[in-house]
């Protein structure tokens, strides 16, 4: 059995300490379910999981991911659950919001968020399911361009779908959060747009209230499960003719309405998603990581390729200074 231990960085979020703790109970619980076995001293692990801030990162944070290396010498495997917007993808691990063009499938799972800020949703999922009254809906922040499109196309009043547009940031109170639920039980399909980055906490949120998430997310990566038809994809130039594509994909509704409430229930309950989170980390070190030389990580760090992916490189930072620049003197 596969030794595992859970560390956690020296900076990091007030709400973000208690992680370590929280996910080792919920773990300790499942005893049966897991692959492995979690252990207290990082000497006694075959596999540490580094449980990363959401603190997001840039070339700045350069100490961060050299600290990293460090950690990572010896024959110590080392592994990440990161759910940080738009994440540089150093580590091999679970990401939630890596996006296509820095995902490798070798190295890296795409999985969710696995905390829901509306605690009102776990006891939504045990109540009868509200009578389906619109086609779908969507409530959020207008955190990207493509956000600001649905609002300004559907702000009309319509019978086949429920836009409001939210000014607010984890900063919601119970009605407001009841109502949020009570929008995504009464209608078939829920627009999950990317905001700061390609996942969106909707996703998961949709999942758990037996409905169909609508990804609108080009570089978003499917989480890395064998089940595929529990969610819609459409393409972010494709917003205008929402009403179209899901009145065509209709007739597909109750199996995909099925699909998402069993994918939730195997995968993401929140009594076992941490268990099932780590034997995903268990198959990845088991598959891949011990084919993966000690310098590894090391030479990953200095490729140019990670570099470029990230907009790290001088020229993409000179950039982004430039359009920093014109955006201000045209403002």
């Amino acid at each position: 059995m596969i030794h595992i231990a859970l560390m956690q960085q020296n900076v990091i979020h007030d709400w973000e300490k208690g992680n370590k703790e929280r996910i080792s109970n919920l773990v300790n619980t499942n005893l049966k379910l897991n692959r492995f076995k979690l252990v207290n001293n990082e000497a006694d692990a075959d596999l540490i999981v580094l449980l990363e801030s959401c603190i997001f990162k840039t070339q700045k944070h350069i100490k961060d991911f050299e600290n990293i290396l460090y950690l990572n010498k010896g024959n110590k495997r080392l592994c990440t659950l990161n759910y940080e917007d738009s994440p540089p993808g150093f580590l091999p691990g679970l990401y939630s919001s890596l996006e296509v063009f820095k995902f490798d499938p070798a190295i890296h799972i795409s999985w969710p968020h696995l905390v829901i800020h509306n605690e009102y949703i776990d006891e939504a999922r045990l109540d009868e399911q509200s009578q389906t009254t619109t086609l779908f809906t969507f409530s959020g922040a207008c955190s990207s361009p493509i956000r600001r499109k649905i609002f300004d196309l559907y702000k009309n009043h319509s019978h086949k779908y429920k836009i409001k547009e939210v000014k607010k940031w984890y900063n919601h109170d119970e009605s407001e959060k009841k109502s949020y639920i009570e929008d995504i039980r009464q209608s078939k399909f829920v627009l999950c747009p990317k905001g700061i980055a390609s996942y969106s906490h909707r996703i998961l949120e949709t999942l758990a209230l037996g409905k169909v998430p609508v990804i609108i997310a080009d570089d978003w990566v499917p989480f890395s499960i064998p089940e595929k038809e529990y969610f819609v994809k459409v393409k972010e130039n494709s917003v205008p003719s929402l009403i179209q594509i899901l009145e065509q994909k209709e007739n597909e509704y109750e199996k995909l309405r099925i699909n998402a409430i069993s994918v939730y229930n195997k995968y993401f309950d929140p009594r076992l998603c941490y268990s099932v989170a780590f034997n995903q980390l268990t198959d990845l070190y088991t598959n891949q990581l011990l084919k993966i030389t000690p310098g590894y990580i090391r030479n990953r760090w200095n490729s140019r390729k990670f570099w470029k992916n990230n907009r790290w490189c001088i020229e993409d930072r000179v950039l982004r200074k430039i359009d920093k620049m014109l955006k201000s003197f045209n403002g």
